[in-house]
């Protein structure tokens, strides 16, 4: 059976210790000692193998099991935080896929920038060439100079876009 102990907290039950038992080498239920050497681990809990004189060497230090009450229902955490040693390893291969997946994350924020800022720009030039078209377009029956305008307002577009220059450029632009 588990060794347990139970601390209370102003007269309830909040916080039950339990150990997992474990088997020996040889098959049987490993005992649990307490160090009662004068030593840093003394009062530590161990299992050990208690058949025989000499046992089969098993040896291991005891990890508690702890055990929440909330309201009628027990919670197991295993182990205890204050147990276990705060090793982290750290797996290359996840490593590298986390940095790819964030790599893709800031091309995909810069394309969305990019996709937003064309076709705000795209909306501006249509704007631009509805206005040119109903002023100059209607004085000139030239249509030549209307798409030569046009081309220059989608060209200052790219280049803005591209340059990330101000909006006030394709308006210069558009004069």
């Amino acid at each position: 059976m588990a060794s347990s102990s139970t601390t209370s907290s102003k007269g309830c039950d909040a916080l039950d210790l339990r150990y997992v038992p474990k088997k020996c080498r040889c098959g049987k239920r490993a005992a649990i000692r307490v160090v009662e050497s004068e030593k840093p681990s003394k009062g530590k809990l161990y299992y050990v193998c208690d058949s025989e004189p000499r046992g089969c060497n098993t040896w291991a230090w005891c990890k508690p099991v702890r055990i929440i009450r909330v309201g009628d229902e027990m919670v197991e955490e295993s182990p205890m935080v204050e147990e276990s040693p705060r090793v982290v390893h750290e797996d290359p291969h996840l490593m590298a896929r986390l940095v790819m997946v964030e790599a893709n994350v800031e091309a995909f924020k810069t394309m969305m920038k990019w996709i937003w800022w064309t076709s705000a720009l795209c909306v501006l030039c249509t704007i631009l060439v509805l206005i040119a078209d109903g002023k100059d377009c209607q004085e000139t029956s030239n249509l030549t100079i209307c798409n030569a305008r046009f081309l220059k307002l989608v060209v200052a577009a790219v280049n803005a876009t591209r340059n990330k220059e101000q909006t006030s450029y394709l308006f210069e632009c558009a004069q």
